[in-house]
């Protein structure tokens, strides 16, 4: 974390030299080193690390930093978006549809571009969507629906069913 500091206070001092673009690639590579491997721990360095990388690849497409940046990119992104998933099956599985449902609607989303994990997600979102629409009907106050309890059953029964008709569109 000291390296990217440093190396941050570099770019930041000296924007026009000739090696920020290494500066800039190791901030991302800095952070990429702190973050875990796991999914199933928190991807906040994850993070950091491909946003300082596209902030690189937008910046200076032209490095040859940017290339290994890119391929960087989409490990760490489909790392976060195992992550994501990993949380919301967490939440399904103590029941917790509202976040369950929450969850999987950011999965697919913010990673469409992963279409197993979209495809699990949109599933998902509608099977919880749908549990939490029973639960609003036999108890319209509970708060068993916090992230959803504007909508209606019926509302969210329309969002499943919006969910499902878009599983038909993907490609297999």
């Amino acid at each position: 974390l000291e390296a990217a500091l440093a190396y941050e206070q570099f770019a930041k001092l000296h924007p026009k030299n000739a090696k920020v673009d290494y500066a800039m690639f190791r901030i991302g590579e800095s952070y990429w080193q702190e973050s875990p491997e796991e999914v199933d721990r928190e991807q906040d360095y994850t993070k950091k690390a491909v946003y300082e990388w596209g902030k690189l690849i937008e910046q200076k497409p032209d490095s040859k930093f940017s290339k290994q940046a890119a391929d960087l990119v989409k490990v760490g992104k489909r790392r976060i978006a195992e992550s994501i998933e990993f949380i919301a099956d967490f939440y399904c599985k103590l029941e917790i549809y509202h976040a369950c449902a929450y969850r999987f609607i950011q999965l697919a989303d913010e990673f469409a571009e992963y279409t197993d994990l979209r495809r699990k997600a949109l599933t998902k979102a509608a099977d919880s969507l749908d549990k939490l629409a029973d639960a609003k009907e036999k108890d319209p106050t509970s708060d068993k629906n916090l992230y959803f309890a504007s909508l209606s059953a019926q509302d969210m029964r329309a969002r499943a069913a919006n969910f499902r008709r878009l599983l038909g569109d993907l490609k297999p």
